[in-house]
């Protein structure tokens, strides 16, 4: 039953996310830091109410900057793995055979092409299923523990990914912790908070500001 409830809830972040929200991002910004912007709300929770038709909605369709460069140049890099461009191109449907692959990408040392993964193992979340959406959480809590900082990073900045996204991150790591913790879900989520401010602690102001926004969106997707 829990994981069915975290599906539900990224589909909703997921639909929402590629709606046209980017208009009023300016008015509910936090303030940049050395340059670099966020474009969040404070309040994770959003409504599909507005869309169309959520179900048409192509998580693969990428037509800004990933970081510094657009995806058909990643799409064209000889050193990404051929079955990782099959998933773009194939709008996730090859995902179950290639998962071991996609979330050990996540942790791959090669800063060249990490935007790219990152960029779509973050997709790939909004398209998962109960068969996938457990490891996904698992190897995302582990990556935001030990890789906090790069974590937080591509949510800042210029070409950085949007609020959407970064709270599919929140539902999923809820969810993993749910799974896991059973009853003391939110003493898991303070001793992963404890980690990421203890990662982070010479981090700028704007990347602790995400943090406060994390612990929002991981206590207000808690089952």
């Amino acid at each position: 039953m829990k994981t069915n409830t975290l599906i539900l809830s990224i589909l909703t972040i997921v639909f929402v996310g590629c709606g046209p929200q980017n208009k009023s991002s300016a008015n509910n910004s936090v303030e940049p830091i050395r340059t670099e912007k966020n474009n969040f709300d404070t309040d994770p929770i959003v409504s599909v109410d507005t869309l169309d038709d959520p179900s048409k909605i192509n998580r693969f369709d990428q037509t800004g900057l990933i970081k510094n460069k657009r995806l058909e140049q990643y799409l064209g890099d000889d050193k990404i793995p051929h079955r990782f461009k099959v998933l773009v191109k194939t709008e996730g449907k090859s995902l179950t055979d290639i998962l071991e692959a996609l979330n050990d990408s996540l942790f791959s040392k090669d800063s060249e092409r990490h935007p790219f993964y990152f960029w779509l193992f973050t997709q790939t979340i909004g398209i998962s299923d109960g068969a996938t959406t457990e490891p996904m959480g698992i190897v995302a809590k582990n990556y935001v523990e030990r890789e906090t900082e790069k974590f937080l990073s591509y949510f800042v900045g210029d070409n950085s990914l949007p609020s959407s996204d970064f709270d599919i991150w929140a539902i999923l790591i809820a969810g993993e912790i749910a799974i896991s913790a059973e009853n003391g879900e939110r003493q898991k989520i303070d001793n992963l908070l404890k980690t990421i401010r203890r990662n982070c602690t010479y981090c700028p102001r704007n990347y602790i500001e995400l943090i406060d926004i994390f612990e929002l969106a991981l206590i207000n997707s808690s089952p």
